[in-house]
Parts: C-alpha cells; sequence; structure tokens
C-alpha cells in the first residue's frame, strides 16, 4: 500500500510510463505563474516586509543584463537608541554562501543607504549602485519600475534567519512563527 502511494506520488516525476495513456492531470500541466515562483518576492509590499525584517538574504537580479547581487540586511545585534544606523548591508563577495559577506554600509532610521567608510567596495563598484538603486527606488520610495529587476529570497526567513522548509514559508520569505511578528 505505501509502495504505491510513493509510487504515485512519483509517476509525474518519472519518464517511465511510455506506452500508457497519460494520466488526464498530468496532461493538463500548465507552465507556472508568475505567482508560483517560490523564492522570488514580486510585490512591492513583500520585497519591502522582506528587505526590512532584520536578517534578510536577498539577491538582485537586472532584467536587462540578468546581472546579479546577493546581499544581507541586518540589524545591528546590539541595539543602542542614540545610534543613527538601522540596518547594515553585506555583499557576497566569494564561493562560501553563509559566510562571504563583506560590509558594504548602512541603512539609517532616515531610511537612507551609504556606503561605509570601512568599506572595501568602492562607490562606483557596481554591486554598490544596484543596492544603491534598489534602496532608493524600491524600498524608500516604495515603487518597483517594471521590467527592471528581480527580487528573490535566499530560502531563509528574513526574520531570524532559519531555514524555510513549508510551502508558504519559502513563498513569503518569512517562517510561520516570524510572518505573525512583522
Amino acid at each position: 500500500m505505501a509502495q504505491k502511494i510513493i509510487s504515485d506520488f512519483f509517476k509525474e516525476f518519472h519518464n517511465d510510463n511510455q506506452g500508457e495513456e497519460p494520466d488526464e492531470e498530468l496532461s493538463n500541466h500548465q507552465e507556472p505563474t508568475q505567482d508560483s515562483f517560490k523564492g522570488q518576492l514580486t510585490n512591492i509590499e513583500d520585497i519591502i516586509k522582506y528587505a526590512t525584517a532584520g536578517n534578510a538574504t536577498l539577491t538582485l537580479k537586472s532584467m536587462k543584463t540578468n546581472t546579479r547581487f546577493t546581499y544581507k540586511i541586518q540589524k545591528p545585534k546590539e541595539i543602542n537608541q542614540n545610534s543613527p544606523v538601522k540596518f547594515f548591508v553585506k555583499l557576497l563577495n566569494g564561493p562560501d554562501n553563509q559566510n562571504s559577506f563583506q560590509y558594504m554600509g548602512c541603512i539609517y532610521v532616515n531610511n537612507s543607504y551609504r556606503l561605509g567608510k570601512k568599506s572595501k567596495i568602492t562607490d562606483q563598484a557596481q554591486s554598490n549602485i544596484a543596492f544603491n538603486w534598489f534602496w532608493n527606488h524600491v524600498v524608500a520610495q516604495q515603487r518597483l519600475p517594471p521590467n527592471t529587476i528581480e527580487v528573490w529570497h535566499s530560502g531563509s526567513c528574513g526574520r531570524c534567519g532559519r531555514i524555510l522548509t513549508v510551502p508558504e514559508s519559502i513563498s513569503s520569505g518569512f517562517g510561520p512563527e516570524c510572518i505573525t511578528k512583522v
């Protein structure tokens, strides 16, 4: 019984049903819609919510050039009420997708982004220009010009950083507990 259930579940993934009539369900298969892309944030509210959750890792991809950069946007670990810094921004610049992030700049309480004085990334670097454009257009002005960029989350919760496993969580970018707190 269990073997039949497993076999039926994986039937559509195997191409070993040659000679059999295709299931009606499989023959009516449609291409995924824009809303079904897991990990892609497509509306402005979700993008802003994820980017400002406190522990977001997101990839920006230019639809014009296909260039992409991955950033980590984190709240400071120690919150100082007098500090003007709201978030730190880091750029993925090495082979390790978990640990190869380099400090790039800060987002301040007035919602402006600036390249950090201690950053090894220059103000003319494409990664800095891309993030500056993203923050100023998408987050600060709350508008996403059409056909400009794709925004993808990393598959980890934008608030706590845990790996997402629940399908709804993967879609939203937040775990079931954290989605109620953002």
